[in-house]
């Protein structure tokens, strides 16, 4: 069952040609190794046959043998990579938005007249009309839309903040966005390759001294709003900024993150801003903004969303 040497079924001619055909596997394995210069690859093993229970026991020593090679292969890995590692919660987010992005590019086709005239409002210069919202079904591609525009952006001379809120449970609330985003913000490099003077960034939690020892205090909401507008107005003075939303509908069930009202009003002029949502949510942040318009990507065909959307541009 186990070993051509015993196999009834065969004559002791097929027997050695077999066993032969076996040595040379072995032999051109050894060899490959050696020629890569990694003998230690290779190991050697030994099974008892238990006739009585039918099969091959005493594995026991190859299977820690094969357990340690694991992990000595996952120790290896870690190390040459360690410093990719997501250290917080911050760049894990942002590491989730990388692979997002990435797995909606890879199977992206169609629809290059809008994702050019949608290129084409992202480089405008024009204040008004700054913002547009895509909405759909589910499975309209909009999300696909947000990261194929993202890539494309990467290639202009713009700087660009993405979020998407069906990456994690975080990704969900206003504050963890706003808390990424200024953190990005504030990391800016200005033309004058100098750092943008920016005041000390502040978290929902910040460490302050009272006296001789060091206390926690709460940071609000509204306190983390209004450092992303300074931070936002500063970067803004010295290149465009894109701010690209994915999937609206899926943030937090509040009245800020459905309407997207905690975006600085007016927005900065060199701030340009796209949107993917639902219908409904969509609509809610339309309705707040005077300055945004919807595209349902259900209703258009690309090639009339295009249109609308260059019509929309010229305006």
């Amino acid at each position: 069952m186990f070993s051509d040497a015993y196999n009834p079924e065969l004559s002791d001619t097929e027997k050695a040609e077999r066993m032969k055909a076996l040595d040379n596997l072995k032999t051109a394995i050894r060899e490959h190794f050696e020629k890569k210069n990694l003998p230690e690859k290779v190991k050697n093993y030994t099974g008892i046959w238990n006739a009585e229970k039918e099969k091959v026991t005493d594995l026991e020593a190859w299977g820690e043998n094969v357990f340690r090679d694991i992990l000595a292969e996952c120790k290896s890995h870690a190390e040459e990579t360690w410093h990719k590692v997501p250290k917080n919660w911050q760049e894990q987010e942002l590491a989730l938005l990388d692979s997002f992005i990435e797995a909606h590019t890879q199977t992206f086709c169609g629809r290059k007249p809008l994702l050019e005239e949608l290129k084409k409002h992202l480089l405008s210069g024009n204040s008004a009309n700054w913002g547009l919202v895509l909405t759909g079904e589910s499975g309209s591609g909009k999300s696909a839309v947000f990261s194929l525009i993202y890539k494309m952006m990467q290639k202009e001379d713009c700087f660009i903040l993405a979020h998407s809120a069906g990456l994690s449970p975080r990704a969900k609330n206003v504050a963890d966005l706003l808390q990424i985003w200024n953190q990005q913000l504030a990391g800016f490099n200005g033309k004058t390759r100098k750092l943008v003077y920016i005041p000390k960034y502040v978290w929902d939690e910040d460490m302050t001294t009272v006296g001789k020892s060091k206390i926690k205090r709460v940071i609000t909401l509204e306190q983390i709003q209004e450092r992303f507008t300074k931070l936002l107005r500063t970067v803004a003075k010295y290149k465009k900024v894109v701010l690209l939303i994915d999937a609206l509908d899926q943030f937090e069930p509040t009245a800020r993150a459905q309407h997207v009202s905690w975006l600085p009003v007016p927005l900065p002029q060199n701030v340009r801003c796209i949107i993917t949502s639902t219908n409904l949510s969509g609509q809610n942040a339309v309705k707040y903004h005077r300055d945004l318009n919807e595209i349902n990507l259900n209703v258009f065909s690309a090639e009339e969303a295009g249109e609308m959307l260059h019509n929309l541009c010229k305006r």
